[in-house]
Order: structure tokens, then C-alpha cells, then sequence
């Protein structure tokens, strides 16, 4: 009989083995599907990252466009807001003048 007890222990030392390599098996195949999302995630990652740098590349020559068009607006919209200040200084000049004019022309007149 204690052949067949040792046998009997033998056999679960076994089986427990058997279960435990199991265990493991799908542990590391568990591990091996993480680590195989990992990398798909870190390839998208730098996919991403070389499209969102041609973005930034994009957007760095238009802001540069951008600030060209700008500076010629801002130049032609002074240039033509000193040309309607200085044709109102030129027109109140005339007018003060005419009638400074008037007045004098009036003392004048009413003087003789």
C-alpha cells in the first residue's frame, strides 16, 4: 500500500505541476497580449506625433503669411486714414480761412 500512496502523491505532484505550468502558459501568453497592444499603441503614438509635427510645420508657414498680410493691411488702412485726417485738416484750414476772410472783408467794408 504505500507503493500506491507514493504513486498517488506522485501523480498530484503531477497534476499540480501540470496546472501550474498552465497557469503560467497563460500568464505570459496574457503578458505577450499586453505587450503587443503596447507596441500598436506606441506605433499609433508616433504616427500621430509625425502628423500633429506637419501640422505644427503648417501652421508656423501660415502664421508667417498671416503676419505679412497683416502688416500690409495695417499699412494701407494708416496710409488711407492719414489721407482722409490730412484732407479734413486741408478743408478746415480752408474754411477757417474763408471765413476769417469774410470777416475781414466784412470790417472792411463796413469800415469805409
Amino acid at each position: 500500500m504505500d507503493v500506491v500512496i507514493n504513486q498517488g502523491s506522485v501523480d498530484e505532484e503531477e497534476q499540480e505541476a501540470t496546472d501550474n505550468i498552465k497557469r503560467v502558459q497563460g500568464q505570459i501568453n496574457e503578458l505577450i497580449n499586453i505587450l503587443n497592444t503596447n507596441v500598436e499603441a506606441l506605433q499609433k503614438r508616433g504616427g500621430n506625433l509625425e502628423t500633429l509635427e506637419g501640422l505644427a510645420d503648417q501652421l508656423y508657414e501660415k502664421a508667417g503669411e498671416f503676419k505679412v498680410v497683416t502688416r500690409r493691411m495695417r499699412y494701407k488702412h494708416m496710409a488711407r486714414n492719414n489721407k482722409w485726417c490730412l484732407l479734413s485738416a486741408v478743408l478746415a484750414f480752408l474754411l477757417v480761412g474763408l471765413i476769417i476772410g469774410v470777416v475781414v472783408l466784412g470790417i472792411k467794408l463796413s469800415s469805409a
